[in-house]
C-alpha cells in the first residue's frame, strides 16, 4: 500500500494508481483485487518491478494484468460523454440510448456500446431528437433511430432464434 497523497487528498495504490478516500479503503482494495501481486505491495518498487508501460499515459506496472486492467481504463475515458445522460437516477441503472438495453454499471455500459454500438459513434454523440425515432418497435412502444436498432432491440428482447436482416452480431 503506498501511502498519502497530499496533492490529491487521498491514498493511492502504488500498483494501479487508483484514489481512496480512506486508509481502510485502499486496504480493502489490495486486498481484494491485488492478491496476484502481493509480493509488492509490502516493499518499495524498484525499476525493474515496473515492466510493463501504458502507451497512452507513460505509467508503469508491475504485471501484464495490471496494465490491460489500466488500458480499459482509458478505453472508457472516451465514453466518458455517456455517464450523466445514460444514468437513470430513479432506478439506479445505465442505459443505452441507442437500445435502450439497462445495465448496472457505467463500464458495463461501456463495454456493451464499444462491442455492439462502435460504428455507431456519432449517434451516441448527437442528442436524439423525437422525431428521428421513426423505427417503431411493433412487440413496444420503443422507437429507433435506425433500422439496425430496431433488429437489434428485437433479437434480444422478443425473439426466440429468430434471425435479423441487419444484426451486427449474425
Amino acid at each position: 500500500t503506498e501511502a498519502f497523497d497530499p496533492t490529491e487528498n487521498r491514498y493511492r495504490c502504488k500498483l494501479c494508481y487508483t484514489n481512496f478516500k480512506s486508509f481502510s479503503t485502499l486496504v480493502s482494495h489490495t486486498v481484494a483485487i491485488h492478491k496476484n501481486e502481493s509480493e509488492f505491495l509490502n516493499r518499495e518498487l524498484t525499476a525493474s518491478d515496473l515492466k510493463y508501460n501504458c502507451g497512452e499515459c507513460g505509467k508503469k506496472f508491475v504485471t501484464k494484468d495490471l496494465v490491460k486492467s489500466h488500458r480499459r481504463k482509458h478505453a472508457s475515458e472516451k465514453f466518458e460523454f455517456l455517464r450523466k445522460e445514460a444514468f437513470d437516477k430513479l432506478e439506479n441503472i445505465y442505459r443505452c440510448k441507442l437500445c435502450y438495453t439497462n445495465y448496472k454499471s457505467f463500464s458495463s455500459l461501456v463495454s456493451h456500446t464499444i462491442a455492439i454500438h462502435k460504428e455507431d459513434m456519432e449517434l451516441l454523440q448527437t442528442k436524439i431528437e423525437e422525431n428521428e425515432l421513426v423505427h417503431n418497435c411493433s412487440e413496444c412502444d420503443y422507437r429507433f433511430v435506425t433500422e439496425p436498432l430496431l433488429d437489434y432491440h428485437n433479437s434480444r428482447s422478443h425473439s426466440l432464434n429468430q434471425e435479423t436482416k441487419h444484426c451486427k452480431l449474425c
